[in-house]
């Protein structure tokens, strides 16, 4: 009966200190996010730095009469697209707003589901989705995300 007790002790000892790991990996990973968005609200340079070398973004566009194309863009190629972004951001007057962030631990690390508004684009993406890992110095960064963008800007249609 002892060691009966001393296993369910143990046990709940260990889940009470994977839940309190859990929550400390959420808080970190939401408050890398906040950073990400702030750099990115403000075309900050260190935007270009906070994904990982082998980072994927999944990115599908539509069309004004429904044809959809994805396309999947490597490390190399977000970082050129997001020093473009940091360059000519503000004077594109592109505006990129995240709304009502949700985050959950998954295998790989922490997932965060929010709805973008490009306002640039008159265009709300209700399936955006980053996936947030730890990198070898055990920072977060951004690992892949998908977005739904238009192919061309949806302002003049409305």
């Amino acid at each position: 009966m002892k060691v009966f007790i001393k296993t369910i002790c143990l046990a709940s000892l260990l889940a009470v200190s994977l839940q309190a790991k859990a929550d400390e990996d959420l808080v970190a990973a939401q408050k890398f996010y906040e950073e990400y968005l702030q750099a990115g609200y403000t075309y900050d340079a260190a935007i270009v730095e906070m994904y990982t070398e082998n980072a994927l973004s999944h990115i599908k566009t539509f069309t004004a009469d429904g044809k959809i194309s994805d396309k999947i863009m490597t490390g190399d190629e977000i970082r050129k697209a997001l020093k473009l972004y940091v360059e000519n951001g503000a004077k594109d007057k592109i505006k990129i707003v995240y709304e009502n962030a949700a985050y959950s631990l998954d295998a790989s690390g922490v997932k965060v589901m929010a709805q973008v508004n490009y306002h640039h684009l008159c265009y709300k993406d209700n399936d955006y989705w980053a996936l947030l890992a730890r990198d070898k110095s055990g920072s977060y960064k951004v690992k892949e995300e998908f977005l739904k963008i238009p192919e061309k800007s949806l302002c003049e249609a409305k």
